[in-house]
């Protein structure tokens, strides 16, 4: 499943202001707002936001940069409030952070080892673009191998229904009883492979077997949705989205074949007591079922889950798992890469989780050792990471902290209700839930603003606006 791993570098295009601090007329990075002893770079930014216009039907606007600069502000402050409470401390926090700046790193070496070397025709620009135009539903029939996958589509060639096919090949019960309907299915969120045999076949047409990294998939397409007109002006405005999504999906499959040899020239010894009390501990806990969402996230596991895993295995986190290639591989390891295997790994068995964290954990020990891990985009991405982490939970213990008073729920029934005539008395109790969230829902634009009042706080845009408008819409 595809995910946008790195922001792509470009020529800066900047316009300086005479009005604003010395600071922003920095060549290579200009400083885009100042507040406090807090800035934001340009270069924060373009890694902040590309991880938002990346979204399906995200598209970039003026606003939407203007909006997001607004928020990676907010996020900064936040994240300053939650470190004063001493959250820097709590563990659960600083082992996602730390998990999250090792799959930076893996993404950096995807970067340098898998991305330089894709070249990208403009006519699969194209094609991906009206691609990105649709969503399809999709069923397939799915096996671990290409053996089993060619009896089935042998069978399939000789009239054996589908339905009755999906009821043999599924254990699980609702893609025994729908034919395998994976639902609506937008084209980035398959792997290569899959997406361009699902978004070429015709409706009501099957595929031969089409390998993924999870094993052989037959496809069906039973209906599909597409934007009623694409004009050349839209495309010119997407096409670089198109083409940088595009890039990933086939450096996707060609970072699976490179991370398989690496895999097999490393030297893996596993401790099989070890295995085996990890195994225990985890085989079965995971019973939330994968959905198509799934990929969309970055964090495969809930936060309630992650708690579960390291009531069990956090005492032990620094017995060895696994020797790899001289080093120890712990359990503690296991905890730190395990937040981002997909999530269909991680339901589908226990080895197969602890066989991806170490394919993972090799990665990362190459980016490593290419000195990755000092580069700017590593250093920035993680801190731009770890601010938006402290202030969702300074967020959360805000609201949390929110309480309804009397005052507070005769002010909302005074603007709400009394209109309508009825009395407070006899209302009072049906509103208090509502004006309980609606203050909830005040809280938190309530302390930004009364934060930022106390700084003042300088913007400059117009790089922001300069390197989207112009830079953006040339090709590339």
């Amino acid at each position: 499943m595809v995910k946008i791993k790195q922001i792509i570098f470009l020529a800066l295009i900047l316009v300086c202001y005479i009005s604003f601090n010395a600071a922003v007329f920095q060549v290579k990075n200009p400083v885009v707002a100042v507040f406090g002893k807090f800035r934001i770079t340009l270069d924060e930014f373009k890694i902040a936001y590309l991880d938002l216009i990346k979204k399906p039907k995200i598209h970039d606007s003026r606003k939407l940069r203007e909006d997001f600069l607004d928020e990676m502000i907010q996020n900064k402050l936040f994240a300053a409030e939650a470190k004063k409470l001493g959250l820097e401390k709590d563990e659960l926090i600083t082992s996602k952070i730390d998990s999250y700046r090792k799959k930076v790193l893996r993404e950096a070496h995807f970067d340098k080892q898998i991305k330089s070397k894709i070249s990208i025709s403009e006519k699969e620009i194209e094609e991906a673009y009206s691609f990105l135009q649709e969503e399809r539903k999709i069923s397939h029939l799915f096996v671990p191998t290409k053996v089993k996958a060619d009896s089935i589509y042998s069978l399939l060639e000789r009239g054996t229904s589908w339905d009755s096919l999906a009821k043999n090949v599924f254990k699980d019960s609702l893609l025994s009883r729908n034919g395998g309907d994976l639902g609506w299915v937008y084209w980035d969120q398959l792997d290569y492979e899959l997406s361009m045999v699902a978004y070429k076949l015709k409706p009501g047409v099957y595929s031969k077997p089409v390998k993924s990294g999870f094993g052989y998939h037959i496809i069906k397409v039973t209906d599909y949705k597409k934007k009623p007109m694409i004009t050349r002006s839209e495309y010119e405005l997407h096409r670089r989205k198109a083409r940088t999504i595009l890039q990933y999906k086939i450096g996707d499959e060609r970072a699976a074949e490179y991370i398989n040899k690496l895999a097999k020239s490393a030297k893996i010894e596993i401790y099989p007591e070890v295995f085996r009390f990890v195994y225990n501990q985890l085989n079965e806990k995971f019973k939330r079922k994968p959905t198509q969402f799934n990929p969309m996230s970055d964090i495969q596991l809930t936060d309630s889950e992650i708690k579960s895993i390291k009531t069990n295995l956090w005492d032990e986190r620094t017995r060895v798992l696994a020797k790899v290639n001289g080093s120890n591989f712990t359990i503690g390891d296991l905890l730190s890469y395990i937040n981002y295997v997909p999530y269909e790994v991680i339901y589908t068995s226990t080895k197969a989780t602890i066989d991806y964290a170490l394919r993972d954990y090799l990665i990362t020990k190459e980016a490593d050792k290419l000195g990755l891990a000092k580069t700017d985009y590593v250093n920035v991405k993680s801190n731009l990471f770890s601010d938006m982490l402290f202030a969702s939970e300074f967020r959360k213990r805000e609201v949390r902290k929110v309480e309804l008073t009397e005052n507070d729920l005769k002010a909302y029934y005074q603007k709400k209700i009394e209109k309508s005539g009825a009395s407070y008395e006899s209302i009072k109790s049906t509103i208090e839930k509502m004006a309980l969230e609606e203050k909830k829902r005040e809280v938190i634009p309530q302390l930004t603003s009364t934060m930022l009042s106390k700084l003042k706080v300088k913007k400059n845009l117009a790089p922001i606006h300069e390197y989207y408008d112009t830079v953006l819409s040339t090709k590339n």
